[in-house]
């Protein structure tokens, strides 16, 4: 009797055992499983905001193209009221010149190949031939609200936030502005996200570095 009874707690120990390793395998399996799920719609989540990605970047090349490399309503109504606002100041100087189109239109091609969705970015390319207006510019980018030397060059910025008419399209705008030899060359950079001024000034060697490229 004694003996039966130890087989049977024997047979019951090898079945509790049993149990807990088929248990143990099935966790596992359903964690290998969730594991994989979760990879493939992360895979997909990241497919999903590279074509967004670049259907954005289609759209802002397309959008420059349609304009002939000249600057949108809302970029010429910041720039409008910034000249308004101070009549002797950077602004009111960029509304006297004449862009160069095509060479807009060719760097703003390699800005918008560069910059994510949130971003709207167009250059601002004239022609400055005459040393007076040279250091014009000079001395209207010195008196911008910061300035900051990037590779020698100094180069103005400006939250124009309050100028920008896109309203809860663009959450922050900046006019960056500096000399390229003879040539005035600036950015209306607006984005839908909050940008700090500091953020800004970081990101602008990388940016600058572009256009120049482009010129």
């Amino acid at each position: 009797m004694q003996i039966f009874a130890l087989s049977l707690l024997s047979l019951s120990a090898c079945d509790t055992d049993a149990a807990a390793d088929q248990a143990k395998d099935k966790a596992k399996e359903v964690g290998e499983l969730a594991k994989d799920k979760a990879k493939e719609v992360g895979e997909q989540a990241k497919d999903k905001a590279g074509e967004l990605a670049d259907s954005a970047v289609g759209k802002g090349k397309q959008m420059w193209a349609e304009r002939n490399g000249q600057l949108s309503d809302a970029a010429t109504g910041i720039l409008a009221k910034g000249a308004q606002a101070q009549s002797d100041g950077a602004e009111a100087l960029l509304a006297k010149g004449k862009q160069l189109a095509p060479v807009a239109l060719d760097v703003a091609k390699t800005l918008h190949a560069t910059v994510d969705a949130d971003v709207d970015i167009e250059p601002i390319i004239q022609a400055l031939d005459d040393e007076d207006a040279q250091r014009q510019l000079d001395q209207r980018i010195g008196d911008m609200p910061r300035v900051e030397a990037v590779n020698g060059v100094n180069v103005g910025f400006r939250d124009v936030s309050a100028w920008d008419s896109g309203g809860r399209e663009s959450e922050s705008a900046y006019l960056i502005l500096w000399r390229a030899h003879n040539h005035l060359v600036g950015l209306v950079y607006r984005s839908h996200k909050r940008i700090h001024i500091d953020k800004m000034v970081a990101e602008a060697p990388r940016l600058i570095s572009l256009v120049q490229g482009a010129l």
